[in-house]
């Protein structure tokens, strides 16, 4: 109940966050979650999203939209609550580890306390939040829940009478985990070696003991090769297309992996998106590379000589390995890839300070400083209690420091450029945020800046075209537009844009009916989700030809899902362009600013 409630008090001021970054591809801009039948509806996904290798998360999200609609608090609650079952399924299996009979001598007497604090701490890191308050990586805490359950049942199947039930139900963790996240496919021999260390002592017998356990881990492998091969990732993100030699990114990795350490140790300063840029300096890789070969180094020799201690780099490689080692992916760094790796590094804090606590006790008995016995016990426990105590708060008001980040777009984006001042997404995302708000000045800055750093960047592009035909510039407009489109020919927000000009720009000579009609119909068939707004730029262009029967259908059907978006003020706009259809009248744009409101502003972003 303590576990429960520190989890609640650092994720207090969590729920009120909106969608962020790769939320709207994910899940405002994703039709599938909207129903649960057909089942098979809700286990896929739109070719734009992330979803299509990870059925389960995209069914969980289409639980959480019926159960709460699209209010982001529900979402917050879920990913909340698979946080806390992840953190007393760690909890458990600490505990068991602790117990096991090569450990139960040193640390079997306050097995409890010392899992209990490796949960705690773990639970409300600060680190944790991007796996638990940014609502698309529920992906990483889902994975990594499945991930413990999958080894905790297991060890539970090492113990107990029902090893039967309990290795059916491992298997079934670990299936369900290959279906949510790619990091599940080292599982299997994550928990082998769990099984060398802690039962069977070799790896031979390991595999003749509990053979069908093992069979079934190996055999939720066609479950992860599957969906690779019907939803291959594309080569510009993952793979060695990316433009990053094997040898390069594993050099890379080595400083991200001490980057990730050292935010383990303190997260100062956290960041959303990083884009972090390839070092080929030797003199930067080096003092990175000799740290983590020598933890590889030190795991290894321990592996070899079957320490138990050895299974906490297990632990930390063999999960980040999928990211970390050596097939190259295009971001080389993102915190939540940290969510369970940073548990070894929290029990193995843990374990040092109680061991020095013990040791330190023993010198003061003997140098007389305090006295033996339960005095000494006493005063040693009073002071690992207070220390803990202190890390804790301190963890979880930085926690809650950061949870206040993730409320306001504005303040997430401006802490990944104080961390990432190189990175144009992170300015196009700022510049995305101020527009939202309808600050458009601002907006336009941003942009500008993140095209200066990726002249070629499709987004601010887009946007910058949006603005300016707001202000309305339309010709300047057209010129961005236009420039977006060649670097993606099927980007749908310039589609709309330039429609939406030649069917209503002021000037006769600027105008072109049968090409608005052309490109809105490609865009509302590229659009995934199309809502009110989408359908009010078609009518503009049907009517704009002289097809206003069709101009009158597709507007009336705009002005229902603007109600049902509750935006009144685009169903106003609506309803007015729907009159000038019904007098055989298109909808002309002034010279002026269109006064379009920020919640048209938001409609029209991709």
């Amino acid at each position: 109940m303590l576990l429960v409630t520190i989890t609640l008090a650092a994720y207090a001021n969590s729920f009120s966050g909106p969608l962020i970054f790769d939320d709207s591809t994910n899940i405002s801009q994703n039709p599938n979650i909207r129903s649960l039948w057909p089942l098979t509806k809700a286990l896929s996904a739109p070719a734009a999203s992330h979803l299509r290798t990870r059925p389960i998360v995209s069914l969980s999200l289409a639980l959480n939209y019926a159960l709460f609609g699209a209010h982001t608090a529900g979402y917050h609650a879920f990913n909340l609550a698979i946080h806390l079952l992840a953190s007393l399924t760690l909890y458990g299996i600490v505990r068991r580890i602790l117990l096991n009979e090569r450990l139960r001598p040193r640390f079997g007497e306050h097995a409890t306390v010392l899992a209990w604090l490796t949960a705690a701490i773990w639970t409300v890191h600060p680190l944790q939040t991007e796996s638990v308050t940014y609502i698309w990586q529920r992906c990483e805490s889902l994975m990594g829940l499945f991930y413990l359950l999958t080894l905790y049942t297991m060890i539970r199947a090492m113990q107990s009478r029902r090893a039967a039930v309990w290795s059916v139900v491992s298997v079934l963790c670990c299936a369900l985990g290959m279906a949510t996240k790619e990091i599940m496919v080292t599982a299997p021999v994550v928990v082998l070696l769990y099984d060398r260390a802690f039962g069977a002592g070799s790896l031979v017998s390991a595999l003749r003991r509990r053979w069908p356990l093992y069979a079934g881990l190996a055999a939720t492998w066609g479950i992860f090769a599957a969906l690779m091969w019907i939803y291959p990732h594309s080569s510009k993100t993952v793979g060695f297309s990316t433009g990053t030699s094997v040898l390069n990114f594993m050099m890379n990795e080595c400083i991200v992996i001490v980057h990730y350490i050292s935010l383990s140790l303190w997260p100062a300063k956290l960041c959303l998106d990083y884009s972090w840029p390839i070092v080929k300096a030797w003199d930067q890789l080096a003092p990175s590379i000799l740290i983590i070969l020598a933890m590889l180094g030190i795991t290894v020799w321990g592996l070899i000589r079957n320490r138990s201690w050895s299974y906490l780099g297990v632990w930390f490689f063999g999960i980040l390995a999928p990211t970390s080692s050596f097939v190259p992916i295009r971001d080389l760094i993102f915190e939540h890839r940290m969510y369970l790796s940073l548990a070894a590094l929290i029990l193995l804090f843990v374990l040092t300070a109680y061991v020095c606590s013990e040791y330190a006790a023993k010198r003061l008995q003997a140098s007389g400083k305090i006295a033996a016995g339960a005095t000494a016990e006493r005063f040693m426990r009073y002071i690992q209690v207070i220390v803990m105590a202190t890390i804790i708060a301190a963890l979880t008001v930085r926690t809650l420091s950061r949870n206040a980040d993730y409320q306001d777009p504005v303040l997430i984006w401006k802490g990944a450029i104080e961390v990432a001042p190189h990175n144009p997404r992170a300015l196009s995302n700022l510049g995305h945020s101020f527009h939202q708000q309808g600050k458009l000045d601002e907006a336009a800055n941003y942009y500008h800046q993140s095209l200066r750093l990726k002249p070629d960047h499709a987004t601010p592009l887009s946007n910058l075209g949006y603005i300016l035909s707001v202000q309305g510039k339309f010709d300047v407009a057209m010129e961005y537009y236009k420039e977006a489109l060649h670097i993606e020919p099927d980007m749908v927000s310039p589609l709309w844009g330039i429609a939406w000009i030649l069917a209503t720009h002021p000037d006769p000579e600027q105008r072109d009916a049968s090409k608005a009609v052309e490109l809105a119909e490609r865009a509302m068939g590229l659009t995934e989700l199309p809502g009110a707004w989408h359908f009010d730029r078609l009518a503009a262009t049907y009517a704009a030809e002289g097809r206003f029967e069709q101009a009158q259908a597709v507007a009336e059907k705009a002005l229902v899902l603007a109600s049902e978006e509750d935006n009144d003020e685009l169903a106003k706009k609506i309803r007015e362009r729907l009159e000038l259809y019904k007098q055989a009248k298109p909808y002309r744009e002034s010279l002026q600013t269109q006064g379009t409101s920020i919640s048209d502003l938001k409609d029209a972003q991709d």
